[in-house]
């Protein structure tokens, strides 16, 4: 009663077309917010705050749909659905929603390579590194007197 090969293979191209398709909704929409003039950072932060909602209630609507196979009698489909529940559970809640805005910040205007909007405004550094967080709760240094 080991697992069988097949549920790893069905299971990396299942996650693999999930992956890809929360990746692309949520990709879509921060461009959509570059295109209409936001900066890299607040276009991110706009674009998983419209979708992020969207994409774990997509994710938790698969994992009750593929929960159900752990009541079968059949032991290949309860592992299956166990090994089902626990990957899309890692894909929407970890790495669609943490990892792949992480790293879209990190990349900044480079991101949108070779297209115009990759081009930083002439004013702006390096933008590599910018934290997430708005500028208004950054702590103001207090002037000495």
């Amino acid at each position: 009663e080991a697992l069988p090969w097949l549920v790893p293979v069905v299971i990396f191209f299942t996650l693999t077309g999930i992956g890809l398709d929360y990746d692309v909704f949520l990709c879509v929409r921060i461009t959509e917010y570059r295109n209409d003039g936001a900066d890299p950072i607040q276009a991110i932060r706009s674009g998983l705050a419209s979708v992020g909602g969207i994409i774990a209630s997509a994710g938790l609507v698969m994992v009750v749909a593929f929960g159900a196979l752990m009541f079968s009698s059949i032991q290949q489909l309860n592992m299956l659905g166990f090994m089902m529940v626990v990957s899309v559970l890692f894909c929407t809640m970890v790495a669609c929603t943490v990892v792949n805005p992480a790293i879209l910040s990190i990349l900044g205007h480079t991101n949108w390579w070779p297209s115009e909007l990759s081009k930083p405004p002439v004013d702006a550094s390096n933008d590599m590194g910018h934290s997430l967080q708005p500028a208004s709760d950054k702590i103001q240094p207090s002037p000495t007197v």
